[in-house]
């Protein structure tokens, strides 16, 4: 929607200028969730190549590792899988 500027007061203008500042805040912050998220969503799909390509054994000493230390997939990962 756009707005006629060119009618406003300075008042108005100021008002505008301060919530489109706020949007632009709030786009950015919302903007970096996302990226966020994508990447932690990629790093788990790697995890999981890279696990898909163990064998049991190996699996089972990366478990472990893992386990006593409280690191835990979200993606479900278990051994023989």
């Amino acid at each position: 929607m756009k707005k006629e500027y060119s009618t406003m007061t300075d008042e108005e203008l100021q008002t505008a200028q301060r919530d489109l500042s706020k949007q632009r805040r709030d786009l950015k912050e919302q903007q970096g969730l996302v990226s966020k998220e994508l990447d932690n969503r990629e790093m788990a799909r790697r995890a999981n190549k890279q696990v898909d390509r163990m064998s049991d054994p190996e699996k089972d000493a990366l478990l472990q590792v893992l386990k006593p230390t409280g690191i835990e997939s979200e993606e479900g990962f278990s051994p023989g899988q």
